[in-house]
């Protein structure tokens, strides 16, 4: 993925969902080509930290292979930074270059988040925190507030028409021509075709 992210790019926290299997995946496709299919209707995913730590060369291998020329962003969910951690982003950054795309922090403290921002840089990050925020863009989602690079993180089952259409029209309304998209992640399990309906929303409404 490019440095710029041009309007809104939807996607999921994660892409293995069991519910998916014969709504959007084919009943017979392995799960190793579901990454690569995932990819065709949406460009970004969230990847829960315990997942990403458990990538090996040979995972982020066979990730290159399913995603090679495609224009697609990991956001790398990040619960506790130690040195492993940071070293480990590294290391997947090495393998997967612009496909590793964000960091999203969830509650750093100060500290914490003054690491990240020397030893990430390689990374776009963004704070998920209502006491720690990083300077520029930022906008409230759900009771949470996301802070840095463009991103949110939203839970799509039952809310409503209308709450799901003022929500995408405040966060466009974020963008600019320096920061003109930014990444929305759906957080909880539901079906693909909410997630369809979700990104034609936002297309309809210039996003």
């Amino acid at each position: 993925m490019s440095e710029r992210i041009e309007n809104l790019i939807i996607g999921t926290k994660g892409w293995v969902f069991d519910d998916w299997v014969g709504d959007f995946y084919p009943e017979d496709m392995p799960e190793e080509w579901q990454l690569d299919y995932y990819a065709n209707q949406f460009k970004c995913t969230l990847v829960a930290e315990a997942q990403w730590l458990s990538w090996d060369s040979d995972r982020l291998d066979d990730i290159l292979e399913s995603l090679e020329g495609d224009m697609f962003a990991f956001v790398f969910e990040v619960e506790s930074l130690e040195g492993q951690t940071f070293s480990k982003l590294d290391y997947i950054h090495e393998k997967l270059g612009e496909l590793a795309y964000g960091v999203l922090l969830v509650e750093p403290s100060s500290e914490a988040l003054a690491q990240a921002e020397e030893a990430l840089s390689a990374y776009r990050l963004t704070v998920k925190s209502n006491a720690v925020h990083l300077p520029g863009w930022q906008l409230a989602c759900q009771g949470e507030q996301f802070s840095g690079a463009p991103l949110i993180v939203f839970k799509l089952q039952n809310q409503s028409l209308a709450d799901t259409k003022a929500l995408l029209e405040a966060y466009c309304k974020t963008f600019s021509p320096e920061m003109p998209g930014g990444l929305l992640i759906v957080e909880d399990l539901v079906s693909a075709k909410d997630v369809q309906d979700l990104k034609l929303m936002a297309e309809l409404l210039g996003c």
